[in-house]
C-alpha cells in the first residue's frame, strides 16, 4: 500500500428524521467495507449531528474542525440550529472540505443545504 501524507479523517453521519431508511444502515456498511482495507481515511460514524459543529465540545469532543470530509447518509430534514447550518456551509465553501450525500441525503427544505447539494428530492 501507498501512502502518500496522513491520514484523512471522515465524518459519517446516518441520522435520520421520520422514516428509518434501510439503505443508511446497507451505505455504512459498504463505506466501511471500501476503506478499512486502505488506510486512507479514518471514520468517525454517528447516528445523530452533534458533530456537526464548530462549537467547542465538552469532554475533548471533536467538531467540524477536526474533519476533513463529511459522509451524510441520511434521511429527512436534520435537527441542525442555525449554528450549526452555517458551520456546515463554512466546512465546505470556506474550509474547502469534502462533502459527499448520499441517498436520501437530498431529502431537506433547508435552501442554503439544497443549493449546496445541488438539489432535493422531489417525491
Amino acid at each position: 500500500m501507498i501512502r502518500i501524507g496522513r491520514t484523512r479523517r471522515v465524518l459519517a453521519i446516518g441520522a435520520t428524521s421520520g422514516w428509518q431508511h434501510e439503505s443508511v444502515s446497507d451505505a455504512h456498511v459498504a463505506r466501511h467495507a471500501l476503506v478499512r482495507d486502505s488506510g486512507l481515511w479514518e471514520t468517525t460514524v454517528r447516528t445523530d449531528v452533534q458533530l456537526v459543529t464548530k462549537r467547542k465540545l465538552p469532554d475533548n469532543g471533536k467538531n467540524l474542525d477536526h474533519f476533513d470530509a463529511l459522509f451524510f447518509v441520511t434521511c429527512g430534514e436534520l435537527p441542525l440550529d442555525d449554528e450549526q447550518k452555517q458551520a456546515l456551509l463554512s466546512f465546505v465553501r470556506d474550509d474547502g472540505k469534502g462533502f459527499v450525500g448520499a441517498h436520501s441525503a437530498t431529502v431537506a427544505e433547508w435552501p442554503a443545504y439544497v443549493e449546496m447539494i445541488g438539489g432535493s428530492f422531489d417525491g
